[in-house]
């Protein structure tokens, strides 16, 4: 992710942006071909996650998971990954922005534009930081499970 406090210089946006462009690129086709290998697996791994998300999760630092990969935490590192393209698709690169440096999209329709509009979370936040005393920045955002079958998925009861 490009430096925050290093952007002033609207002629190093081009080159900003295409790296990040390159990186979102890259990440979205590793993440389609990860998905699809996902999907082509049977959905039990879905259901046994709510036995093992704390493992899953890194409570017994992945023991017993990594080698071979494990198909459910394989399937947590894609969808974690997706979370994270969200982030570089959602980055305002265009200096001529009035949103320049922080995100493009309402917290209500960010994951919809950016294509991951039904993964069962909801941004709550967006995450800003200040490098020095320069204007806070976007780097991020919270979301958390608000549809009923990924909280179940997910092995944390219901949602209130």
């Amino acid at each position: 992710m490009p430096r925050c406090g290093s952007s002033a210089d609207p002629s190093s946006a081009p080159v900003a942006s295409r790296a990040v462009q390159s990186v979102a690129t890259s990440i979205a086709t590793s993440t389609k071909r990860l998905r699809d290998q996902a999907q082509s697996r049977s959905s039990s791994s879905s259901s046994s996650l709510a036995s093992m998300w704390r493992d899953v999760q890194g409570s017994n630092n992945w023991r017993d998971l990594v080698k071979p990969l494990n198909s459910i935490l394989r399937d947590e590192i894609v969808r974690y990954g997706e979370f994270v393209s969200a982030c570089y698709k959602a980055f305002d690169l265009d200096s001529a922005s009035k949103r320049y440096l922080n995100c493009k999209y309402g917290k209500r329709s960010m994951f919809e534009d950016v294509g991951i509009g039904n993964c069962g979370y909801e941004v709550t936040k967006y995450i800003y930081a200040a490098p020095g005393t320069e204007t806070p920045r976007w780097i991020g955002y919270v979301a958390v499970a608000s549809d009923q079958d990924e909280v179940r998925r997910l092995g944390r009861g219901t949602c209130s």
